[in-house]
């Protein structure tokens, strides 16, 4: 077994001992298949959703004079095996709340941070 299988092995094993720090979150993708320029609308948009397990690892405290610290809300790990590489369309829902995706988010293959900002 390579390094890169036994860490995400490790990683799936890592998510499942932190049993009541991660929760179910519904990750919503919009795909949009074209865009017609003479009506400036979209052709299709699908839309599919997603079940996976996040855990909320950092929030930040609002500050209306700081806009940097103030970009996003909260920093949500998942298993890149879940969730891929999201992209600034998104949306995450956890405990009812929609977030939408700042980018930019870090995927180094085993783990991906997001970060996000309420709706």
């Amino acid at each position: 077994m390579g390094y890169n299988s036994l860490l995400k092995a490790n990683t799936k094993r890592a998510f499942n001992l932190l049993k009541d720090l991660a929760e179910v979150m519904v990750l919503t993708r919009k795909t949009n298949t074209g865009f017609n320029f003479a009506t400036n609308a979209v052709n299709t948009q699908v839309t599919t959703t997603l079940s996976i397990k996040g855990i909320r690892v950092k929030k930040t405290q609002s500050k209306k004079d700081d806009p940097v610290d103030s970009a996003f809300d909260l920093q949500i790990l998942f298993q890149a095996s879940d969730i891929g590489d999201p992209e600034s369309f998104d949306t995450i829902t956890a405990s009812g709340v929609t977030y939408k995706i700042i980018p930019p988010s870090i995927n180094d293959g085993f783990v991906v941070t997001v970060n996000v900002k309420e709706k």
